[in-house]
């Protein structure tokens, strides 16, 4: 989270930093995306879009709140752009062809190879994350559902006979249950991708 002194759900510039953030390993960014069904780089701040966009029971808003979310989360981890460190084959050692770069002047970022060493090193290194950010959002002393509730009593409350809360603590709270939902996005995002590692690892020994 960035201490801006207020609270704007889906602030698409949070961020999640877990304690152990800098030993974590890196996830391959754009097979990542592509298993949320989402498209853009995310070097430098570009833009991400979903590439076919979800339908929430709450609209629009919902459906912008989700991606926002599901962004920030993304980008709160340690992503690879698939490239290896240059060695041999030249200056850009095994980079794709020029011809192929971005507009920003560098090569798109690069999905796994599939190969079934490949997925299955992603998969451990997926379970190693996750685990990281469940157990970070376990330990926190009280639950999403328990946050929302005093919002919910809270803003009855304004409108009613019943007090509410003092504005610092539901500004607190809010804020709580902002970074509460961010970590189990985080989580949701990973069990994501472990699914469709695992799938196209299963299709890759189907079609070997």
């Amino acid at each position: 989270m960035r201490d801006y002194g207020f609270i704007v759900p889906g602030n698409t510039n949070d961020r999640i930093k877990l304690p152990n953030q800098d030993t974590l390993p890196a996830l391959n960014g754009a097979s990542l995306l592509e298993a949320l069904g989402i498209k853009g780089d995310w070097r430098n701040g570009g833009k991400l879009t979903r590439v076919h966009p979800e339908t929430s029971p709450g609209g629009e808003p919902a459906n912008l709140l989700a991606l926002a979310r599901q962004k920030s989360a993304v980008l709160s981890m340690n992503l690879s752009d698939g490239f290896p460190s240059p060695k041999g084959g030249g200056l850009f050692g095994r980079w794709p062809g020029a011809t192929s770069w971005t507009d920003a002047g560098r090569p798109p970022p690069q999905r796994l190879n599939g190969s079934a060493t490949t997925m299955t090193t992603e998969r451990a290194a997926v379970a190693t994350v996750r685990q990281s950010y469940q157990a970070a959002l376990d330990e926190l002393p009280t639950s999403i559902a328990k946050d929302e509730s005093l919002l919910l009593a809270h803003d009855q409350a304004s409108g009613g006979a019943a007090v509410p809360l003092p504005s610092r603590v539901a500004a607190a709270v809010r804020c709580r249950l902002e970074h509460k939902l961010l970590l189990a996005e985080a989580v949701r995002a990973l069990e994501i991708y472990d699914i469709w590692l695992h799938e196209r690892l299963r299709l890759g020994r189907l079609v070997g």
